[in-house]
Parts: C-alpha cells; sequence; structure tokens
C-alpha cells in the first residue's frame, strides 16, 4: 500500500506562479514536480538560492581560481622547474663530455700499460739475452783458459820456465 503524504499550500504572488508554471511547462513538470526537483537540486548541489549568486556566477569564480591556479604553476615553471630542468640538461651535457674525456684516458692507459708491458717483456728478453751472453762469454773463456793451460804444458812439460804461472799469475 503506498503511503499518502501530507500536502500543504504555498502563497506566491501571481507573477512568480506564472513563472513557476512557464518554467515547469518548459521542463515537461508540473508545477509541484518542479517545484520538488528544485527543492531536491538546491540540496544535492548546496545551492542556497538567498546566498549564492547565479550558477553561471559560481562557475566564472571557480574559473577565476582555476585560472589562479593555473597562472601560479606557469610562474612556477617559468621561475622554478625550467631553470632546473635546463641546469639538469646542462649537467647532463658535462657529464656525457667528461665521460668522452673519461673514456678516452681509460683507452690511452690501455694503450700505455700495453706498450710497457711489451717494453718489460722485451727488456725482460734483453736481460737473459746479456745474462746468456755472458754465461756462454765465461764458457768460451774456460774453454780457452783450459786451451791456454793445455799449450803451456805442452810448451813447458815440466813447468821449468813457469809458463802457466806467468800466463795466469
Amino acid at each position: 500500500m503506498v503511503e499518502k503524504r501530507q500536502q500543504t499550500t504555498v502563497t506566491i504572488d501571481t507573477d512568480t506562479g506564472a513563472r513557476l508554471e512557464r518554467l515547469a511547462k518548459a521542463n515537461g513538470v508540473s508545477k509541484k514536480e518542479f517545484i520538488s526537483l528544485s527543492l531536491d537540486y538546491f540540496e544535492k548541489y548546496g545551492i542556497n538560492p538567498a546566498k549564492h549568486e547565479s550558477p553561471a556566477q559560481e562557475m566564472q569564480k571557480l574559473i577565476r581560481r582555476i585560472d589562479q591556479v593555473v597562472a601560479f604553476q606557469k610562474v612556477q615553471e617559468r621561475d622554478f622547474i625550467r631553470p632546473a630542468m635546463s641546469a639538469v640538461i646542462d649537467t647532463e651535457d658535462k657529464i656525457r663530455y667528461y665521460l668522452s674525456d673519461i673514456n678516452a684516458l681509460v683507452q690511452l692507459t690501455k694503450s700505455v700499460l700495453d706498450k710497457l708491458s711489451k717494453l718489460s717483456t722485451t727488456e725482460e728478453q734483453r736481460a737473459k739475452g746479456q745474462e746468456n751472453r755472458a754465461k756462454e762469454q765465461q764458457q768460451a773463456n774456460e774453454e780457452l783458459k783450459k786451451a791456454v793451460i793445455t799449450l803451456a804444458r805442452y810448451m813447458d812439460e815440466k813447468n821449468k820456465a813457469g809458463l802457466i804461472g806467468k800466463i795466469f799469475g
């Protein structure tokens, strides 16, 4: 069973009544429904018709406030974000430049180390060669000494002339 609401009467002047009738007709509802829908609208959106201006004026206030926020963001972008971004880009370019220099220095260092390694190897080989030549020279000297001693013994078989002592003495 549908609950029947108690009804009341509202008195309005004829001009307001004509306006109400015209608006209700334009929206395709009865005057009673138009008033009910209008009240729902005011409650839903928090609009106080006695206090607030027209929705268009309220929208203009909101638009002005949004414009202020956008202007603030633009100032922030111009004064802080763009200079900071420019500094970041400049720093990035400097880092790339220095990294390329560092890379070139690393390559140069590797090249120098390779050459030093080869030079060290060559120096080691040269030192070994000198060592081998010294050993060969010493062996040749020993062989020469033996040959001279043998020759001196043949020349002075009884060592009367003291030839060996005179040569090595």
